[in-house]
């Protein structure tokens, strides 16, 4: 018996893993935005280059692409569908016999990874090819963000210069025919006329220039953006990565280490012992009750203190306690009769 040990969340994640093989990082372009006074248009295009319209041209140029990309991802999905539909009478056969022999599950188990190259095979290609697309789209859109304010800004920088050119040269000529007129000289008046309408005809010309410049760069610019596509990932070989040095320990120099003396113990000084003391059971006089009784307790009790002093007070009388009791008076009456 064979175990089926595939699971149909395995198979599912090793689709879309082969769909997201085909995709690549897009990179976002970065393109810095000029100043208007920073602005220089100085093609020297002629009228003619702005009915080319280069934007135009790229974006049907990325249309064709698209239709491409997508007509080879639905080809080879065609392709896989052939391959699958060969393939299948085999798969059903070698399911059949498994199953008559009584591998019931190894039968599935060919079937379901039938079922999932044919899916491959198919569904793959053109995923690929819309994956593709799209992230030639997105490359196109981020390049455009920077791309638009580009165009602006360029458009706006050849008619602004057009306006100038022709408003300075409008302003030169009255100025000099107005102080012609009133020099009341008549050739100056006649000169004033002729430099004013050629200087104004010279700018109309240069103005007219610096527009076409500008709409002819503002297309270019437009027309670059739409053309942009996605960078592909670098990849980083293990051989470039340097391993990390481990740092080297400190070496300690042997002045520093010799500096360092260690540290003495204070010296104890020996206390000497004492003897013990022996006392003498046997030896009732005060002296040696007390020191008996100083050596059994070293820190006697106050009744232990009293009797002891009792005790050496009726040695010192030498006389014993009960013998020295009052006779009575049957004493008293043997003294008398005597």
């Amino acid at each position: 018996m064979i175990a089926a040990s595939r699971s149909l969340t395995a198979a599912g994640s090793a689709l879309l893993g082969a769909g997201l093989i085909a995709s690549s990082t897009v990179a976002p372009a970065h393109v810095a935005v000029p100043r208007l006074s920073d602005v220089a248009v100085q093609l020297q295009a002629s009228v003619l280059d702005i009915f080319t319209f280069p934007a135009l041209q790229q974006s049907i140029a990325n249309e064709v692409e698209f239709v491409a990309i997508r007509a080879v991802g639905l080809a080879d999905a065609g392709a896989g569908l052939g391959a699958s539909l060969a393939a299948l009478p085999e798969t059903l056969i070698t399911a059949a016999q498994q199953t008559f022999s009584g591998d019931v599950l190894g039968a599935l188990t060919t079937l379901e990874q039938a079922s999932i190259d044919a899916a491959e095979a198919i569904f793959v290609p053109y995923i690929g090819a819309q994956i593709e697309v799209g992230q030639i789209q997105l490359a196109i859109q981020s390049a455009l963000l920077l791309a638009q304010p580009v165009a602006a800004v360029e458009f706006g920088a050849g008619v602004f210069d057009a306006f100038d050119t022709v408003a300075r040269a409008l302003i030169t000529a009255g100025q000099n025919f107005v102080d012609a007129v009133l020099s009341f000289n008549i050739g100056d008046i006649i000169t004033a006329v002729i430099d004013g309408v050629s200087g104004v005809v010279t700018s109309i010309g240069a103005g007219g220039q610096a527009a076409v410049d500008g709409i002819v760069a503002a297309q270019n610019t437009l027309a670059t953006a739409l053309a942009a596509r996605p960078t592909p990932p670098v990849a980083i070989e293990a051989a470039s990565i340097a391993p990390v040095a481990a740092p080297a320990a400190a070496a300690v120099p042997q002045r520093a280490a010799a500096a360092v003396q260690p540290v003495k113990e204070p010296a104890v000084a020996a206390v000497p012992a004492e003897s013990p003391t022996v006392v003498d059971l046997a030896d009732t006089t005060p002296e040696a009750v007390a020191v008996g009784a100083s050596v059994a307790d070293p820190t006697p009790s106050r009744t232990s203190v009293r009797a002891a002093q009792r005790t050496a007070a009726e040695t010192a009388r030498g006389s014993d306690p009960v013998s020295k009791k009052p006779a009575g008076k049957r004493a008293a009456r043997s003294g008398s009769a005597n």
